[in-house]
C-alpha cells in the first residue's frame, strides 16, 4: 500500500485485525514509471515490486501508539491555535490604544481576569 496522505489509514485499520500482511511503503518508489500515471498502472508497479521484494515498508506504530500520537498532535495545534487568538486579541487592543499589558503581566490568566471582571 502506497502512504499519501491519510488516504491507507482506514484501509490498514480495516484489515489489520484480520492478520493481512501488509506493506506500507513510500510513494517515491513509484515516481519510477515513465508515461502517464494512473491508479491502475501504479498499483500494478506497486504489486510487480512487491512480488520482487523490492519494497521497502514504512514503520506503522501499534494502534495505541496511532492514537496517542495524534491526540498529542491534536493538543499541540489547539495550543497553537490559543496562541494565536491571544496575539490577535492583543493586537486588537493595542491598535485601539486600550494599554492593558501596562497594568497586567497576562490578561488571559489570573490578575487579568480578576481586573476585566471588576
Amino acid at each position: 500500500m502506497e502512504s499519501t496522505g491519510q488516504y491507507w489509514r482506514p484501509i490498514w485499520q480495516i484489515l489489520e485485525p484480520y492478520g493481512f500482511k501488509m506493506v506500507l511503503c513510500n510513494p517515491r518508489i513509484i515516481k519510477n514509471i515513465p508515461g502517464k500515471k494512473t491508479d491502475q498502472k501504479d498499483s500494478e508497479w506497486l504489486s510487480e515490486l512487491a512480488r520482487y521484494g523490492l519494497v521497502s515498508a514504512s514503520y506503522v506504530p501499534p494502534r495505541k501508539i496511532q492514537e496517542l500520537r495524534e491526540s498529542t498532535r491534536l493538543r499541540k495545534r489547539i495550543n497553537q491555535q490559543m496562541t494565536r487568538l491571544k496575539n490577535q486579541v492583543h493586537n486588537i487592543l493595542q491598535r485601539s490604544n486600550i494599554k492593558l499589558t501596562t497594568y497586567v503581566s497576562d490578561i488571559f490568566s489570573g490578575s487579568g481576569w480578576t481586573e476585566v471582571n471588576k
